[in-house]
């Protein structure tokens, strides 16, 4: 009797010595996940119920994206700290903060900013009644070289304090128009597109404006300007891998595509597995891959490393097997603007995003930007493979060089 009641006693030490543990858990769990709290309110300081908030906001063709919240009943809204700090230096003292938007009813708008001293507390965000933002992206230049503006984005710098929050609102268009719907405050647009440079506005919404309407007219690029034209020669040139020293006028007769990247992109390094796959499909029917990386790698040397460590990390240990170009050089000013690009080749080609695929005809003449390349792997092996420019680079290779 007493070794039974010995063990009924041990099994009810072990049931409290783990509830214990368990409440401990519990309440270091509560500790650790610490959030904020948004109360959404009107002018009048009433409970919006219903109102959506974002983080990371933004439209394309229409349709709402980025990180999005539901105001409960009471109008609060949770926001958990690892959804609002991604990163350990966001809740650092000196950090500007993050940008929350808040939208009721396509009628009402506001911003607010939080910080990582904001945890554990509430914060209000009041919307007010907004006012539509919109307008259109053309380039008469553009029009004039015959080519037309495929792709836009317009970004809303939020103004607040003297602080400035850039890339708060986002508006992605295929058809050249953009729109926001702004409370009182002030502003800055930033529009940019493919094959035109980007413009920025200041913009003040007053009170008693509904409506405001502000277009933009930007210029072709560089690269616009080249359509048609003589490939810009490869310049300043630190040193090859995989190649001797190349000269496009010794590849006239083969279709040439210059990929201008970094080891520092990441959409530049998810790129190159689609390259070195089109190398393989096309090398022998006459297509040409330079891959040209900016001046920000001291050497060849470093840059070899670079690539052998992004072989065996994200490569799956595949081996770059076209031409790799290091451009020389430093800031070269882009012709025809006050801007710079790192190296004299990508500023000959006035490149200012990465990647960007140039095509390059038989005669040397530059075709176009050509679009990006993808492709799906299973096991190692290429299942499928997308790149919208195939059918104009097997016309290209199949094409005769004028005489």
């Amino acid at each position: 009797m007493t070794t039974k009641f010995n063990l009924i006693r041990r099994e009810w030490k072990k049931v409290i010595f783990l509830s214990v543990l368990a409440c401990l858990a519990q309440f270091a769990k509560a500790e650790d996940e610490k959030e904020i709290v948004l109360k959404i309110v009107g002018p009048d300081g009433q409970v919006l119920a219903g109102a959506k908030v974002f983080q990371y906001y933004s439209i394309r063709d229409g349709n709402q994206l980025g990180k999005e919240y539901i105001c409960d009943n009471n109008g609060l809204v949770h926001l958990p700290e690892k959804s609002i700090f991604e990163k350990e230096w966001q809740k650092e003292a000196d950090y500007i903060g993050e940008v929350f938007y808040g939208l009721c009813k396509d009628k009402m708008a506001g911003f607010v900013v939080v910080k990582g001293s904001d945890l554990g507390k509430e914060i209000e965000l009041k919307l007010t009644p907004a006012c539509r933002v919109h307008g259109s992206i053309k380039s008469n230049e553009l029009t004039k070289l015959g080519q037309k503006v495929e792709w836009t984005n317009v970004y809303v710098t939020y103004v607040n304090n003297g602080m400035l929050y850039h890339k708060s609102l986002s508006c992605i268009s295929t058809e050249g128009k953009y729109e926001f719907l702004l409370p009182v405050g002030e502003y800055e647009l930033y529009a940019y597109g493919t094959r035109i440079y980007e413009k920025k506005k200041d913009i003040k919404v007053r009170f008693w404006q509904k409506d405001k309407k502000m277009d933009f007219n930007l210029s072709a690029d560089r690269l616009a300007n080249l359509r048609g034209k003589d490939a810009p020669e490869l310049q300043q040139i630190k040193g090859w891998l995989n190649s001797k020293p190349i000269k496009l006028a010794d590849l006239r007769g083969k279709v040439v595509l210059l990929d201008f990247w970094g080891t520092w992109c990441g959409p530049c390094v998810g790129a190159i597995p689609g390259l070195i796959y089109t190398h393989e499909k096309y090398h022998n029917k006459g297509l040409f891959i330079i891959a040209i990386h900016d001046d920000s790698t001291k050497s060849v040397t470093d840059l070899k490393k670079e690539i052998a460590k992004l072989s065996k990390e994200r490569w799956e240990n595949k081996k770059i097997p076209f031409a790799v170009a290091l451009d020389g050089g430093g800031r070269c000013k882009i012709q025809g603007t006050q801007q710079t690009a790192r190296g004299a080749t990508t500023a000959a080609y006035g490149i200012q995003g990465w990647p960007t695929l140039v095509l390059i005809d038989k005669e040397g003449k530059v075709v176009k930007e050509a679009y990006a390349i993808a492709v799906v792997e299973k096991e190692g092996k290429v299942v499928d493979y997308f790149w919208d420019d195939s059918e104009l680079v097997e016309k290209l290779l199949a094409s005769d060089i004028d005489k």
